[in-house]
């Protein structure tokens, strides 16, 4: 059974532009939801122009959500560890690269 969307975690809802509402709590659910609308667009065949671009227009919201939800996750690094030393190859690995280049 379903839990009532108004009992969900914000976070997880999208909400469409016809008062629909997406739970996406993972990636997985998220793009059936898109899934879903792009093969309702496509039974449509351009007969129903309105519910098309609803439909793409709640694509657009939920892929903006994905996007969200796949931002890269800033690493904490210890107090005192440089950026840019974590980065830099040992010299070792560069006079590897070299000759591997040549």
């Amino acid at each position: 059974m379903f839990a009532p969307v108004t009992s969900l975690d914000p976070l997880r809802l999208v909400h469409g532009t016809r008062s629909d509402r997406y739970d996406c709590p993972d990636l997985a659910t998220l793009d059936r939801h898109i899934n879903h609308l792009r093969r309702r667009i496509a039974r449509l065949g351009g007969q129903v122009p309105d519910v098309a671009e609803a439909c793409r227009a709640d694509i657009d919201r939920l892929l903006d959500h994905r996007s969200w939800l796949t931002l890269p996750m800033a690493v904490d690094r210890p107090a005192g560890v440089d950026a840019v030393a974590v980065q830099r190859p040992r010299p070792a690995d560069r006079s590897t690269l070299r000759r591997s280049a040549a």
